[in-house]
């Protein structure tokens, strides 16, 4: 017997249809893998991410502000000098990462 079969279950099947399609529209099963991804490119790896924001120096606190905003995948960008402050590494990858 599956979810949807009991009539009493059908409101919450389509809430777990509804929360699944929007995960899976969101790519929220390679969450990790992105988080990891942006963390390296940016140079955040080998922070420990349970610090608090105030503990990082300027320079990794726009770096993880700026991991923040490209997990999101936001459709557009408006940077005001974003390789600013950065090595040649980080910028490379920002640009690709931004670009795509």
């Amino acid at each position: 017997m599956q979810l949807a079969d009991n009539p009493s279950n059908a409101e919450l099947s389509s809430t777990y249809d509804d929360v699944l399609a929007q995960l899976t529209q969101r790519d929220s099963w390679s969450l990790e893998a992105r988080i990891s991804d942006i963390a390296h490119g940016l140079q955040l790896d080998m922070l420990d991410f349970s610090r608090p924001m105030l503990s990082l120096s300027p320079g990794q606190q726009a770096r993880a502000e700026m991991a923040a905003i490209l997990l999101q995948r936001p459709e557009a960008l408006i940077l005001d000098e974003p390789t600013n402050h950065i090595d040649a590494q980080t910028r490379e990858f920002l640009i690709e990462t931004v670009s795509s």
